[in-house]
């Protein structure tokens, strides 16, 4: 086993070493999302929650001491926001006569993401040994600080609830691998308007945060605090239509993730624990509009399923103090990508 690691690395690493003229493209990617408001369950047993945009605050006499509590709700959502400035390097590697080999190449993406409260710098190698698979590896190491009400490093291991800020204090480390397959209709029947699409990814991802221990949960970049050190799976599935026109994209896309064992067996939501074993599902509709020959903008709209938590349980801010009693489904994000190649 150790042999074939070997042999992946000096394939990634060294095939440059015989490839001739690479291309260089750089992007800058500034992408976000408004996150739709709702009660998270409240009153109701699964099932699809509608939007509300009017909280319901804590009933202080369910909760479970020490715990601080929450009220369900914003009253106005949530958003997000990040510039990304990626260099895709690519060398023709393997390259043959036929159509599914002619743009045989392998890749290299670096990138640099910076939010209002995280940084993170990544690398990826990406092998393509025929036009529609794809093979890559890829790591990430971050970190976070503290900005108003929003933090972007921290434990959540209080059993108060409140998260313990750490700026700076520890690095945010992910690898993954994974596999691509992709098709598209206008390789058997050329023409312009045959671009039916599809590209299904999967990954094995492990992700460390070096100052939690084993089984506790953290917070990064202003999330909900249940991100554990351990391995995970997660995929990504699209199927869309191409045309020549401004609108020149529309499709479904499907992500999902999972946290594999030990962090999986922890606490099983059907068990009535908090969901350690959850399956993260966020279909959308997207659409991609071409703004100019160097940019363009990506629109999303996704729902997602939820872990319900039990009425007794749900004011509680600590996440071990909840208890699941169903999953369900809500209208969860309007995202947004503008990119520009130079």
């Amino acid at each position: 086993m150790k042999s074939f690691w070997i042999g992946v690395i000096v394939v990634f690493l060294g095939s440059s070493l015989i490839a001739q003229e690479p291309q260089i493209t750089d992007t800058l990617t500034i992408q976000g999302f408004y996150a739709l408001d709702n009660n998270e369950g409240w009153g109701q047993t699964g099932g699809f929650i509608p939007l509300s945009y009017s909280p319901v605050l804590k009933d202080t006499g369910s909760l479970t001491a020490p715990d601080t509590g929450r009220n369900l709700g914003s009253g106005w959502g949530g958003v997000g926001l990040e510039a990304v400035l990626t260099r895709n390097i690519r060398f023709p590697f393997l390259t043959g006569e036929g159509a599914l080999v002619q743009g045989n190449n392998i890749t290299y993406n670096l990138r640099a993401g910076l939010a209002p409260v995280a940084l993170r710098l990544e690398a990826e190698a990406v092998l393509t040994p025929i036009a529609f698979l794809q093979f890559g590896l890829g790591a990430q190491l971050g970190t976070g600080w503290d900005l108003v009400v929003f933090n972007g490093l921290g434990l959540n291991t209080n059993p108060t609830g409140e998260i313990e800020k750490t700026p700076f204090g520890g690095a945010v480390v992910r690898v993954w691998a994974f596999g691509v397959f992709q098709f598209d209709l206008a390789a058997l029947i050329p023409g312009e308007w045959n671009h039916v699409v599809v590209l299904s990814r999967g990954s094995l991802a492990y992700q460390h945060f070096t100052r939690a221990g084993s089984n506790e949960a953290w917070q990064w970049a202003a999330d909900e605090g249940k991100n554990f050190n351990g391995p995970k799976l997660v995929s990504v599935h699209f199927l869309g239509y191409q045309m020549p026109l401004v609108l020149n994209t529309l499709g479904l896309l499907l992500e999902t993730e999972v946290y594999l064992d030990p962090i999986f067996s922890l606490s099983r939501w059907n068990d009535g624990g908090w969901g350690s074993d959850f399956l993260s599902l966020r279909p959308s509709f997207l659409t991609n509009w071409t703004l100019a020959e160097n940019q363009s903008l990506a629109v999303l709209v996704s729902f997602s399923n939820f872990i319900d938590y039990s009425d007794a349980t749900i004011f509680n801010r600590y996440y071990l103090h909840r208890s699941a009693e169903a999953v369900g489904w809500k209208w969860d994000k309007i995202n947004f990508q503008w990119n520009m190649k130079f």
